[in-house]
C-alpha cells in the first residue's frame, strides 16, 4: 500500500524535515572540505612529528563500529550542554559532526592526493614573488584543487542527504544495519581509484596546458583501464566472498545475508564505474566543474531516486530494489561519463 507515501506527504512537519536534511548535509559537506584539506596540508606540505598520527586518526574511522560512534556522539553532546550557554543535544548539530566524521576518511584520502600532484615549487614560486601564504592558497593552491574540492563536497552532500535510507528503512532495521556494513566497504574499497581519477585529472590539466591533448586523452585511458582492472579484481572478492567481509564487522546471520546482497549487488557496477570516476574526474582537470556537476546531478538524483522508489515499492523488490537502483545509477555515471569524454569537447578548453 502507498497509504504511507501519502501521509508522508501532507505531513505537517515534512517542510522542516527535508529544510533540516538540506542543512545538516550542508554542513557536513563543507566541514568535511575544510577539515580534509588541513589535515592533507599538515601530512603534505608540513614537517609536524605528529603528520603521520593525523593521517592514520583520520581514517581510523573506518574501524569503529556506527554504535559506539553514535553513543559517544551523545555522551560528547550532553557534555557540550553543561559548557555552553545553549543545548546541543536534541538538535540537529550532532549529527551533523557525526557525519563530518565518517565521511573524513573519503576527504582526505581524495584531498592528499589532490596535494600531492601540485608540486610545492608552484607555491615557493609565490611565495619568492613576495606573496603572503594565504594569497598562495587563494590563488595557486585552492584554484588547483578546485576538482578535488568540488568531488569531496558533492560526494559527500549526496551521500549524507541519502545515508537516511528513507526506502531502506520501510523494510525493517536489519536491512538499515546491512546496508550500512556494505556501504561502509564499498566506500572503503574504492579510496585508491579516487586516488588514481585525481592522478588522472592533473595529468589532463598537465597536458592540455602544455597543449598536447592527444597525451591528455592517451593518460586518462590508461588511468581508467588501470582503474577498471583493480575495481574489477575487487568486484569479483566482493561477489564470491561477501558473507566473510559482512562478517568481519557482525555476527547477525539476517544481518550478513541483507549485507552481502547489498555487496553482491552494487559490485556488478564497478568495472563500468572505474571508468566513470576516472572520466568524470577527468572534466575537472580540464577546468570544467560544469559538466561532472550535472552528471552528478542526473545519475544519483535524477535518475537513483525515482529508480529506486519504483524497483522497490510499486514494483515489489524491497530491498534489492534499491541496491539495483544504486547498480544502474553507478553504470549510467560510467557510461555517461565515457560517453561526454569520447566527444572531446574538452579539448577545446585552455588550461
Amino acid at each position: 500500500s502507498l497509504d504511507g507515501w501519502r501521509t508522508m506527504f501532507i505531513w505537517p512537519h515534512l517542510g522542516n524535515t527535508i529544510f533540516n536534511t538540506l542543512v545538516v548535509s550542508t554542513v557536513a559537506s563543507f566541514a568535511v572540505v575544510v577539515l580534509s584539506y588541513a589535515v592533507a596540508h599538515v601530512v603534505v606540505r608540513t614537517n609536524a612529528p605528529f603528520r603521520r598520527f593525523l593521517d592514520l586518526l583520520a581514517f581510523s574511522i573506518h574501524g569503529v563500529p556506527g554504535i559506539v560512534l553514535g553513543i559517544s556522539l551523545v555522551w560528547f553532546s550532553l557534555y557540550l550542554d553543561k559548557l555552553l550557554p545553549f543545548n546541543i543535544y536534541g538538535t540537529i548539530w550532532p549529527i551533523a559532526i557525526g557525519f563530518t566524521i565518517v565521511f573524513l576518511p573519503f576527504g582526505t584520502r581524495a584531498s592528499t592526493a589532490g596535494l600531492l600532484q601540485i608540486h610545492k615549487e608552484l607555491e615557493e614560486a609565490g611565495s619568492i614573488s613576495g606573496a603572503s601564504n594565504w594569497y598562495v592558497l587563494i590563488k595557486i593552491t585552492f584554484p588547483l584543487l578546485l576538482g578535488t574540492f568540488m568531488i569531496v563536497w558533492l560526494w559527500t552532500f549526496g551521500h549524507v542527504f541519502r545515508m537516511t535510507g528513507l526506502p531502506l528503512m520501510l523494510f525493517g532495521s536489519e536491512v538499515v544495519a546491512g546496508y550500512t556494513v556494505a556501504i561502509r566497504i564499498v566506500i572503503f574499497s574504492i579510496l585508491p581509484s579516487w586516488g588514481m581519477s585525481n592522478a588522472a585529472a592533473t595529468l589532463m590539466g598537465q597536458n592540455l596546458g602544455a597543449k598536447k591533448p592527444e597525451r591528455a586523452e592517451k593518460s586518462v585511458w590508461i588511468a581508467g583501464h588501470v582503474n577498471m582492472f583493480f575495481l574489477s579484481c575487487l568486484a569479483l572478492i566482493f561477489i564470491i566472498f561477501p558473507e566473510f567481509l559482512v562478517g568481519i564487522f557482525s555476527k547477525d546471520p539476517k544481518l550478513i545475508a541483507v549485507g552481502s546482497q547489498c555487496l553482491r549487488y552494487i559490485s556488478f557496477c564497478y568495472p563500468i564505474y572505474a571508468y566513470g570516476m576516472v572520466m568524470v574526474q577527468a572534466f575537472n582537470g580540464a577546468g570544467d566543474t560544469t559538466t561532472p556537476t550535472v552528471i552528478n546531478f542526473i545519475c544519483f538524483w535524477l535518475f537513483e531516486l525515482p529508480v529506486a522508489y519504483l524497483l522497490a515499492l510499486i514494483l515489489g523488490f524491497d530491498a534489492r530494489g534499491v541496491y539495483l537502483a544504486i547498480t544502474l545509477a553507478a553504470g549510467l555515471f560510467g557510461v555517461v561519463g565515457i560517453f561526454l569524454f569520447r566527444r572531446g569537447t574538452w579539448k577545446t578548453r585552455e588550461v
